[in-house]
């Protein structure tokens, strides 16, 4: 499951990942797994930074730095 942002109801609803379409705009939380067809728009820190972990996809253990999408 992965929280959705619902406009309609300006509220963030539980859905499954498969039922996710092209363009959705989903919360991924810390130590949450996700796929890697995903940017990242926002982070909680003020750098715009967030670590993650590629083990799964390259089996390198060190975590990665991926920045958001800057400010236009």
């Amino acid at each position: 499951m992965v929280d959705v942002y619902n406009h309609l109801r300006k509220e963030w609803m539980p859905v499954k990942w498969d039922l996710l379409k092209m363009g959705t705009l989903v919360r991924v939380d810390k130590d949450t797994e996700f796929p890697a067809d995903m940017f990242l728009l926002k982070s909680a820190r003020d750098s715009g930074s967030a670590y993650v972990d590629t083990l799964n996809l390259d089996g390198e253990s060190n975590l990665k730095e991926k920045l958001a999408i800057p400010k236009l």
